[in-house]
């Protein structure tokens, strides 16, 4: 199982030189440039990666998380074993 997640994420990694194009508001934690934001694939995998956020940056990421996908227009199921499940209230498919 954390083979395969890290093939999907190794799959979405952004360059160095793409990732520093970014703006700080792209990302889901801003201050520390943590949880790019910047299309469908990302927003998808920052929920995936939730569970590792440090609480006190836990409701920011999700705010920003919700915003992307309204963005985007995207909905999800969301597992409650993932934390970001207390913060949304999505739809029934998986953009």
């Amino acid at each position: 199982m954390m083979a395969e997640l890290f093939c999907e994420i190794k799959k979405k990694a952004l360059t160095a030189e793409q990732r520093d194009d970014l703006e700080d508001e792209t990302f889901g934690i801003p201050g520390l440039r943590k949880y790019p934001l910047n299309d469908r694939k990302h927003v998808r995998q920052a929920v995936i990666m939730f569970n590792y956020v440090r609480p006190e940056y836990e409701k920011e990421l999700a705010m920003n998380i919700k915003r992307a996908m309204k963005k985007f227009g995207m909905s999800m199921n969301v597992s409650e074993r993932n934390r970001f499940h207390k913060y949304y209230s999505g739809g029934e498919k998986d953009d």
